[in-house]
């Protein structure tokens, strides 16, 4: 059995489960303004969320195939998912951009 209901495993794997939601949600806020900006780098940021979503999922099948416990996927997505929203938020879009750039079209 992967988990006995109420014991420590499956609570960890609820948790984290829960913060993957929370933390994609995040980053889905970023990945939106970033869209709503347009030009070039809306769409180098479409094409990166589908190329990752792709990879991630081929990652996570061949993990599972190999004997890959389902918390080791969760935690592979949430170390992702992490990545882009350090990238995401780096860009300014939480705080605005200020500058030349900020009123730049790619």
């Amino acid at each position: 059995m992967l988990f006995s209901e109420g014991g420590a495993e499956y609570d960890g794997m609820i948790q984290s489960l829960m913060m993957l939601a929370l933390e994609a949600n995040h980053v889905i806020g970023l990945r939106l303004m970033k869209q709503m900006r347009g030009a070039k780098r809306a769409r180098r940021e479409s094409q990166l969320m589908i190329n990752e979503n792709i990879d991630a999922a081929f990652k996570a099948g061949a993990s599972m195939m190999a004997g890959g416990s389902a918390a080791k996927v969760v935690q592979g997505y949430r170390r992702r998912v992490a990545a882009n929203a350090k990238r995401l938020s780096r860009s300014g879009l939480c705080l605005g951009e200020s500058g030349a750039n900020a009123n730049s079209v790619d």
